[in-house]
């Protein structure tokens, strides 16, 4: 029996919605002859349960005195009716007595406006009198509901006979709609009826407290004496899950059960939800077809529950196959798995389609009495079949008894044709039916259902004696003055109940001999017949994987017994279990998977692990519970140790490993909230490597430990004890406790109160609690909280903990302070029903400061429905649920009504909704939101859909500040549609960051959301990694149109987004908009302004803006920059928008053309494309009066094809009024302009030019389709000549750098003007503009550098660049200046230097590029800045120098930021083939020389050192090809190629370098032949340097006789006429001598080779020693000792013989030269003449006087020698030492040196 609540029946009949005017009620369907609508009347009038609480008259009409507003068709009247008395005094509503035939005529009530039923249990009821007197089942009476002219529905159909009555209709369908009443008559075409009265009509808005449904859903007495049973409670069809303990009761046999008493709420109670799940599965060879698809749905089940979190067990039962007859077999011997894998792949393939004999109804009692169900489980039947299951075994009554009897539920999978077969048994049963193909979706969701909506009663009964006799239970609910009831019983003992004896029992750990037989024995007791039947023990050695069923004998009384064979007990074990049935039902021991769980016994030699540990017997309530025990094994190893553990009168085992403490121990924790009140039941079992196992207790024997109460229980009601100390604590509330009024309760610092189940705390009065911990005895089922109401006194709560409560601190009409407190319940708990952090509601204006909230679906309420102040003050709370929690989290702080709130430093964490305030309307003025300081946050591991971070609803006023708003789809929404004034919103320091995980996708929709009627002003505002960054949009009905001002907003998106477009502000409809510092990035859509749908302009003034599109799109996604549209008018002011299809759109109103003109200036569009065939247009105007453009910069980036137009154009105008363009640069596009459909533009000194060389034109720079252009004073690349207009120009302007975007002027463009009105293009050469700042680290010590940018002017003075103590100069002032500066010239047109040769020292003024400098820096490594612009034009040095050795040297330096080298870089005309570059390595001047180096190069910031030869010298540097990225190449240095290189330049044959080296110090000569070289001066020679700056070794070659440039060198290349050649070189020591004296070595040695001849031998000689040394394999060591006053010149001489003869040799021709050389005492000297000639042979002294002449004579062709004896032309003996000898033969002469040595 169950409580049923009497519903209301009406018969509700839906007709096509018709328009009353239009109602054609002829044409109405009518029933046919005999066929009726309803019941009879009485049907109508409602029993109502629960009691009435309030009542409002809606409408009401008894037609005293007649009223005028009711409508009447033809038949119907009001006034005295003859045939019906009227209720009311003297009038009603009447058809005419009799009514006429064939109508369908209606009276009609005036327009009614029903309310809406918003309260739970409110209904809109009608009661009305009416009589009828019509001809049964022909005609008929309608009561029809109808609004806005349209039929809804007829409520009521009545035919026949019947008196006055009072009729009570439900109008609630109907609820907040305007309808009228029709009642209708309808007649056929024969009668002589009365027809109806209607009189006394009321209408009424009732509440009433609503009466719940209780109902039973299953009973479980198997774990007796403990009792379950499964409850549902329904209010009004919906279910309830907030009750607890104290709203159920439990009587047994009329006694109240209160031992062990537990409820257990929806979705909560682990382990106390077990679904036990049987399958009846036909199979029979009919379902052949249905097999694989059934299989197909199981398998799916299957791992949908596996996934469902249900704590399940499954098992088979098959029917209908061929063996055993057809009848039922029990998979497994009838034992559940809850290895859902096992069962899947396992015990479902056991089905075999091969019989015909069905008995379905006989699986169905079978599966009942033969499965062993877990204990307290909730058992579910699915059938499967496609035959009538009535075939013998057992009937469908049986099938339902045997249901009802063990509470099971039943759901059928068949055919349609089956459907009513199976319905009787799954209505009883509470399951369902569906076709045999279909999913087992719904069938999961019911068994879930069973989890998450019922409640689950158990406890201990009071009689727990085995009596077998029916014990009848009754379920009471109590709730608010209401009571619902529901019937059940059980008979105790109803299944077997198996346990084993001592001596069994003690072979746990007992090892038993192998091949030895083993007596098992178990007392099985079954006190309710039917008794026991039958009983099996099934066993297995631990070498086999089956278990073989042996059959128990009944020796006596409650024993049975069997033994197992001697030849199957072997070592290692035998595993066992029992099974024993009474016909009815089965039980097992171990109860739950016992094949899984078995017993065992070792056989030996093997021992099983022994388990020692003492059991305890109790603690402490609510105490964590430590468990440990020693475990050994002296055969085999410990594998695990396993504790199990349950609160008493649990149903199921929390199972955790136990920790290897070592030597053995092992222990673990049982939690506290496991022990409770109710205490808890444990048992340890611990596995060896073979599986054996040993235990302490048993899941059917565990140990029990019961819970202490200690401390102060506090009964329910009103206090008296007003000061509790931590020394009665804990204090244990029963049940509601309050704090009257004038009363205060004290609770101390270290009190601990502990709340039964339902229990709270209410203060009326004062409260000072401090330091205290209120908690719930029960966490499960939580506690009511704390409850301010109305308080009269003080509240302060500070420093306390509330936990587990349903709502932790509630203020209603109250206020207080609540500081530094914290309110929590435990994550892993399901959530309470209503649950909320703190509640404030009414007029309360509480301060809180310092508050944790975790895990709470609410985290704080505030509500105020009424005009009462609510004001509350918040601050530093941090409110939080876990990120990874599945449920729905809801809002951290929920704010309702009429509040003001001031909200401070506050965080909440993974919520739903974050701030969620839906204000009062009504109260506007007073709602206000005043936010500092807000973190929300959602991380991105959080499962639930997730909401808004902060919603704010018709809140009057909106001030927020720092806030922080992380990973929700909406960040910020603000709107208020229902106020009369707009909200005035003021943002400021907001950031917003949408998700931000790579691997979530991008779903975040709408970074700040305005709504309607919203002033908002926000500023300092970061939105990141949305679709829409801000969204501002106009509702089209609301009273007053946005406005909005925003400064320094930036919107940007990562580039992992996966949305496929996104935007950056879309403003919709607004009246004005101001912007100002907008940065927007990686958007497909930077700003859309839309005022397309609302009459009026928009005005919008943007300033400082900064859109960019998507970063790594070369392909053009990216839509619009900036897109205005409709009538809007706007200016513009520095914009930027970058990577977009289109940079900006203005499109106006087609037909209010005329409207705007907007005005653009300062715009800067760019657009990237990986190809020149991608078409963009950077600023597209359309449909305008005009538009004016100036000071912008349109221009594209090809990535892949950098030197090429991008298609579209710069501008595009279409039906533009006119269109002004000045001072704009179009650069890079095929079309800089296109006009077309009647447009005209104004272009004036603006640039349209091109990405391509310069012989390359646009081949259309302006394109006009239908349109017309007037350009003047521009500059436009145009084919075939200048663009039409006054003053255009077509010449290169020299933008600096036009493809990474700098466009303005180089120092030389031809379009630079000082003044800006007469500039052309948007940027001037700016020096600011293009500089950057520049560093160089100087080395210690000195430098030769140069400062390769043109510097801040003011700031390019010698010291200003190089600091104070950095010394700049050319030579060391001591010496003969030979570079400078000519302080009488001015800087040229290039900011270059005029150079000159001035015999005197001049600092320099200023620091120019390709100038060296000398830099001394006394200081370790010293960084340099400059503030520079690097100008990469040409530089052309003029260095006038003279034929003279020791003139027209020049440092020189690298005029660029980039390496340049010989071939690409600079050329030279008149300047030696050869620089000097400083060797800071060695000190000393490094000659390069540039034919054995053609691929050298100088860094940037140094400086070299060249010679020039004549006046006319000159060196051109241009700016390298490739900078710095160049690769090496050996082309040969050919000053031809440059431009002012001189003709027919020596060329470089072979060189070798003589380095000298003394410790750090080294000099070195280059000494070579060259083709066309000449033996004196020529391009390949370079003479020394004429003075020395550094300290160090200098060794030079002597020419003293060279004509003109006689004197000292460096680098002396030959001719390569002779086979000898013959260096004087000097080695100067002077910086080695310290004090005038130097002892020490010198190292003489070749480097540097190039193309050395094989043949020769090149030696070096010390003339004053002799010594000499072969340089290809050796060096010569010179050992000196130098005093003061000796000379620190060593004379060295080096010879090279046997040089091969040149090609191009002249005619003249030497075989040998003079041998031997040197000489002593004479030389001959021999050649060759190819034809007669008149020959003289002389000798010369070094200083150029003739010695000697040895011949004067005409010779024939052939070999000639003379002889010369070392003495002069009087025969006097020379001097030892150099003289040369000269050959001259007809035009021909040579000139050779010799060496007398004595």
């Amino acid at each position: 029996m169950r409580i049923k609540k009497t519903v209301l029946v009406l018969l509700i009949i839906f007709l096509a919605a018709v328009t009353l005017p239009a109602v054609d009620r002829a044409d109405q369907d009518r029933p046919a002859k005999g066929e009726l609508l309803s019941a009879p009347f009485a049907s109508i009038s409602p029993e109502r349960d629960g009691n009435l609480l309030s009542s409002v008259l809606v409408y009401e009409e008894d037609f005293e005195p007649l009223p005028t507003n009711w409508a009447m068709d033809n038949g119907w009247n009001i006034g005295t009716s003859q045939a019906f008395n009227p209720i009311s005094p003297t009038n009603c509503a009447f058809t005419d007595n009799p009514y006429a035939d064939n109508l369908n005529n209606s009276l009609y009530s005036p327009v009614i406006n029903l309310p809406a039923a918003t309260e739970a249990g409110s209904r809109i009821e009608m009661s009305v009198w009416m009589a009828w007197n019509l001809e049964s089942t022909y005609d008929f009476f309608y009561i029809d509901v109808w609004s806005g002219g349209v039929l809804q529905s007829t409520i009521l159909s009545q035919t026949g006979t019947q008196d006055w009555t009072q009729g009570n209709l439900d109008l609630t369908a109907f609820a907040g709609m305007d309808i009228q009443l029709g009642f209708r008559i309808m007649s056929d075409g024969s009668n002589g009826y009365l027809g109806i009265g209607i009189d006394d009509l009321r209408i009424e808005y009732n509440v009433y407290e609503e009466s719940p449904e209780l109902n039973l859903l299953s009973l479980n007495s198997q774990n007796f004496p403990f009792i379950y049973s499964t409850l549902s409670v329904a209010l009004e069809g919906q279910d309830m899950s907030n009750l607890d303990e104290t709203n159920f009761q439990v009587y047994e046999n009329d006694v109240l059960q209160t031992n062990f008493f537990h409820v257990t709420p929806p979705s909560t109670g682990a382990g106390s939800r077990l679904v036990d799940i049987a399958f009846q599965m036909d199979n029979s060879g009919s379902m052949s077809s249905s097999i694989a698809a059934v299989s197909a749905n199981v398998q799916n089940f299957v791992n949908n529950l596996a996934g469902s979190g249900v704590d399940s067990a499954l098992g088979l039962c098959r029917y209908g196959q061929s063996a055993n007859s057809g009848n039922p077999i029990l998979e497994d011997n009838g034992v559940l798995t809850t290895n859902l894998t096992y069962f899947r792949d396992t015990v479902w393939a056991r089905n075999r389609i091969d019989g015909g004999y069905e008995p379905g109804y006989y699986a169905i009692t079978q599966s009942l009495s033969g499965f062993a169900w877990r204990p307290g489980s909730q058992k579910v039947l699915i059938i499967i079949t496609d035959e009538t299951p009535n075939q013998g075994g057992s009937n469908l009554q049986q099938a339902i008894d045997a249901c009802t009897a063990n509470g099971a539920i039943l759901f059928a999978l068949t055919y349609s044709g089956l459907f009513s077969t199976f319905t009787p048994i799954t209505e009883v049963t509470g399951g369902a039916v569906f076709d045999i193909n279909s999913s087992f979706d719904a069938i999961l969701d019911a068994i879930s259902q069973i989890i998450v909506s019922n409640y689950i009663i158990s406890y201990r009964s009071s009689n727990p004696y085995y009596d077998g006799v029916q014990r009848n239970l009754r379920f009471v609910l109590n709730y608010g003055n209401t009571t619902a009831e529901d019937f059940g019983m059980y008979f105790p003992g109803q299944s077997p109940q198996i346990s084993r004896t001592q001596t069994t029992a003690a072979m746990d750990t007992q090892a038993q001999l192998d091949n030895q037989p083993i007596q098992i024995d178990a007392i099985i007791t079954d006190t309710y017949a039917p008794f026991t039947a039958n009983a099996t023990l099934y066993y297995r050695n631990f070498n086999q994987n089956n278990y073989t069923p042996l059959p128990m004998q009944n020796t006596s009384g409650d024993l049975w017994s069997a033994q197992i064979p001697a030849p199957d007990v072997q070592t290692p074990g035998i595993a066992y279990y029992f099974l024993a049935s009474d016909g009815q039902s089965t039980s097992t021991l171990p109860s739950s998977e016992p094949a899984n769980n078995p017993f065992t016994v070792a056989v030996l030699p093997n021992l099983p692990p022994n388990v020692q540990h003492v059991a305890q017997t109790q603690t402490n309530f609510y105490t964590p519970l430590s468990i440990n025990a020693t475990v050994f094994d002296d055969t085999d190893f410990v594998d695990q140790v396993m504790l199990s553990y349950r609160r008493y009168g649990q149903l199921s085992y929390t199972q955790v490993p136990m920790n290897n403490m070592g030597q053995g121990l092992f222990g673990t924790v049982i939690p506290g909230e496991t022990v409770g009140t109710s205490g808890v039941e444990y048992f340890i079992r611990a596995w060896d490597n073979y599986g054996l196992t040993g235990v302490s207790g048993f899941a059917d024997s565990p140990h029990y430990v019961a819970a202490l109460l200690d401390g102060t229980v506090i009964p329910g009601g009103e206090l008296t004890d007003l000061i509790w100390t931590p020394a009665n604590s804990p204090y244990y509330v029963t049940s509601d406790i309050f704090v009257g009024p004038g009363s205060t309760l004290n609770i101390l610092e270290g009190c601990t109160i502990i709340f039964a189940p339902g229990a709270g705390l209410e203060i009326q009065g004062g409260l000072n609690a401090t330091g205290a911990i209120f908690d719930a005895q029960d966490p499960f089922m939580g506690w009511d909280g704390i409850f301010i109401n109305g308080a009269q006194g003080q509240i302060l709560i500070q420093n306390c903990q509330v936990q587990h409560a349903v709502v932790g601190i509630t203020f209603i009409n109250s206020s207080g302070s609540v500081i530094d407190c914290n309110i929590s319940k435990d994550a892993e708990n399901n959530s309470f029903t209503g649950e909320a952090g703190v509640v404030i509601e009414g007029e309360s204006s509480p301060v809180i400061d310092g508050l944790n909230i975790s895990n709470y679906n609410a985290g704080i309420v505030i509500q105020n429905t009424d005009g009462a102040n609510c004001s509350p003050t918040i601050s530093h709370i941090f409110i939080q649920v876990p990120p990874g929690q599945e449920r729905s989290a809801g809002t951290g702080i929920s704010v309702m009504g009429n509040v003001g709130l001031n909200l401070e430093e506050a965080e909440i964490a993974e919520y739903d909704t974050g701030i969620d305030f839906n204000a009062a309307p009504a109260m506007e003025n007073r709602n206000t939101a005043l936010l500092t300081n807000i973190r929300v946050r959602n991380s991105s591991t959080t499962s639930r859909s997730i909401n808004t971070a902060m919603n704010l609803t018709n809140v009057g006023m909106v001030q927020a500040s720092f806030l922080e708003l992380t990973g929700y789809p909406t960040g910020l929404k603000i709107q208020s549609p229902d106020l009369t004034n707009a909200s005035n919103t003021e943002l400021e320091n907001i950031q917003i960051v949408g998700e931000t995980s790579e691997e979530t996708p991008r779903n975040s929709d709408t970074g700040i959301k305005i709504g309607a009627n919203v002033a908002l002003t926000a500023q300092n505002v970061i939105i990141n990694d949305y679709q829409v960054g801000m969204d501002l949009a106009y509702a089209e009905q609301s009273l007053i149109r946005n406005t909005a001002l925003l400064t320094n907003i930036r919107v940007r998106n990562s580039s992992t987004t996966s949305r496929t477009e996104s935007y950056g502000i879309k403003a919709m409809n607004l009246q004005n908009l101001t912007a100002e510092g907008i940065t927007i990035m990686n958007c497909t859509s930077g700003i859309v302004l839309n005022n397309s749908a609302i009459p009026g302009i928009t005005n919008a003034e943007l300033n400082e803006l900064r859109i960019g599109g998507l970063r790594d799109d070369p392909d053009r996604q990216s839509d619009v920059g900036l897109e205005i549209l409709g009538d809007v008018q706007c200016e513009i002011d520095d914009l930027e928008t970058r990577e977009f299809a289109t940079g900006i759109k203005i499109v106006g109103n087609s037909q209010n053309r005329l409207r705007t003109t907007p005005l653009l200036t300062n715009i800067r569009v760019r657009n990237s494309s990986s190809s020149s065939r991608t078409e963009s247009i950077g600023i597209i105007a359309r449909n305008l009066a005009g538009i004016s453009l100036s000071k912008c910069i349109v221009f594209p980036h090809l990535m892949d094809t950098p030197n090429q137009n991008s298609l579209g154009a710069a501008i595009m105008a279409d039906a533009v009024g006119t269109m002004n363009i000045d001072h704009c640069t179009l650069w890079g596009f095929e079309n800089g302009i296109r006009l077309q459909n009647s447009s005209h533009a104004n272009l004036t000194r603006s640039l349209i030019w091109k990405n391509t060389p310069d012989n390359v034109e646009l081949q259309e720079p302006i394109r006009l389709v239908g349109s017309t252009v007037n350009a003047t004073f521009c500059d436009i690349s145009t084919p075939g000549g200048v663009y039409p207009g006054q003053g255009n120009l077509d010449m290169n302007p020299l933008l600096a750098n036009p493809q990474s975007g700098n466009f303005y002027l180089k120092p030389r463009s031809p379009l630079h003007n000082d003044d800006p009105e007469l500039l052309i293009g948007a940027l001037p050469y700016d020096f600011y503009a293009l500089a950057e700042e520049y560093i160089h680290i100087f080395p210690s010590g000195w430098s030769m550098t140069g400062v390769p940018y043109l510097l801040e002017p003011g700031h390019d003075s010698p010291t200003q660049v190089f600091g104070e103590d950095l010394a700049p100069f050319y030579v060391s002032p001591n010496l003969r200046s030979i570079l400078q500066l000519n302080p009488n010239s001015m800087p040229d047109s290039l900011g270059h230097v005029v150079l000159s040769t001035a015999p005197s020292y001049t600092l320099p003024s200023v620091i120019r590029p390709g100038v060296g400098y000398w830099v001394l820096n006394n200081s370790e490594l010293r960084p340099v800045s400059v503030y520079g612009l690097l100008d990469d034009g040409p530089y052309l040095m003029e260095v006038p120098g003279q034929n003279l050795a020791r003139e027209g040297f020049y440092m020189l330096s690298n005029p660029y930021n980039c390496p340049i080298r010989w071939n690409d870089g600079f050329s030279w005309n008149g300047v030696t083939n050869a620089f000097y570059l400083y060797d800071p390595d060695t000190n000393n001047m490094e000659l390069i020389d540039l034919g054995s180096n053609p691929n050298g190069e100088i860094p940037p910031w140094s400086a070299f050192i060249v010679k020039a030869n004549n006046p006319g010298s000159r060196v051109h540097f241009h700016y390298p090809s490739i900078p710095q990225q160049r690769e090496i190449d050996s082309t040969p240095i050919g000053v031809a190629e440059a431009p002012l290189a001189e003709a027919n330049v020596p060329k470089l044959s072979w060189e070798m370098s003589l380095r000298a080296d003394a410790g750090e110090q080294s000099s070195v000569v280059i000494l070579g032949v060259g083709e066309n070289a000449s033996d004196e001066h020529d391009v390949l020679d370079m003479p020394s340097l004429p003075f020395n700056p550094l300290s160090s070794l200098e060794l030079k070659v002597h020419n003293p006789g060279w004509s003109n440039w006689a004197g000292d060198y460096t680098r002396d290349i030959r001719s390569p006429q002779d086979p000898q050649q013959i260096w004087d070189l000097s080695l100067n020591v002077e910086a080695l001598l310290v004090d005038g004296a130097y002892n020490g070595t010198v190292r003489l040695k070749m480097q540097s080779p190039y193309k050395l001849p094989s043949q020769s031998s090149f030696r070096v000689i010390d003339l004053a020693s002799g010594n000499c040394a072969d340089l290809l394999n050796d060096e010569l060591i010179l050992q000196l000792d130098l005093r003061p006053g000796d000379s620190s010149l060593i004379p060295l001489m080096v010879i090279v013989d046997n040089l091969p003869s040149p090609q191009n040799a002249p005619e003249l021709k030497f075989n040998g030269t003079n041998y031997p050389n040197p000489f002593n005492p004479s030389t001959t000297i021999s050649y060759t003449l190819p034809e007669d000639s008149m020959v003289s042979v002389d000798i010369f002294n070094i200083k150029g006087q003739l010695v000697r002449s040895l011949l004067s004579d005409v010779q024939q062709r052939g070999s000639h020698s003379v002889i010369w004896n070392g003495r002069d032309s009087q025969d006097r003996a020379c001097a030892s030492g150099f003289y040369f000898y000269r050959v001259q033969a007809g035009n021909h002469s040579l000139t050779r040196k010799i060496l007398m040595m004595k």
